[in-house]
């Protein structure tokens, strides 16, 4: 749990974890956070602590602004949305990783092959062609987001979806 100190109704700043802490010249130690109630916490002004903030994918965050509650204290941070360029060159990379991942299960059918080997099985050509094919028009789709909306709603329900089936890789 997290904790605001609190004074003259001005939150002095955030505790992330249990410390020792001075407060009005009296020194109390960290157990006090495990072993006193909240309303004992509060007497002497360290608050239960709360951050708001927006999805850190798509925002970046401002300045806190503070709440003091009667039995808390709520710290905003403001969302300033990240361009769309900026996320769908994200987008761009993380497709290319996802391929990357993909192809590299494969990859090793065309290493035998070049060495003289056996011949890239004809699946796996289909899923190697398939599979870039894919790429190719998730980057198109990609290209047409112009909202963070979009780009949102894009990323939750289409981006790691694949029609290309990765268990169509023959064993060795």
């Amino acid at each position: 749990m997290y904790y605001a100190l609190v004074t003259n109704n001005e939150v002095e700043r955030v505790l992330y974890s249990a410390q020792n802490i001075t407060i009005n010249g009296t020194d109390y130690s960290y157990q006090i956070f495990a072993s006193w109630s909240v309303d004992d916490l509060i007497a002497i002004g360290i608050y239960p602590y709360t951050d708001v903030t927006e999805d850190s994918r798509y925002y970046t965050h401002g300045t806190v602004s503070y709440t003091i509650n009667a039995k808390d204290v709520v710290g905003t941070f403001p969302g300033i949305a990240i361009s769309v360029a900026d996320l769908q060159a994200r987008l761009g990379n993380d497709i290319n990783n996802a391929v990357s991942q993909q192809q590299g299960a494969i990859d090793w059918y065309w290493n035998r092959a070049s060495k003289g080997g056996k011949a890239v099985p004809a699946n796996i050509q289909t899923y190697a062609t398939t599979l870039y094919s894919e790429q190719a028009t998730k980057e198109t789709e990609v290209a047409a987001l112009t909202t963070l909306a979009e780009v949102v709603a894009y990323e939750l329900n289409t981006l790691n979806v694949w029609t290309v089936n990765p268990t169509a890789v023959e064993p060795i």
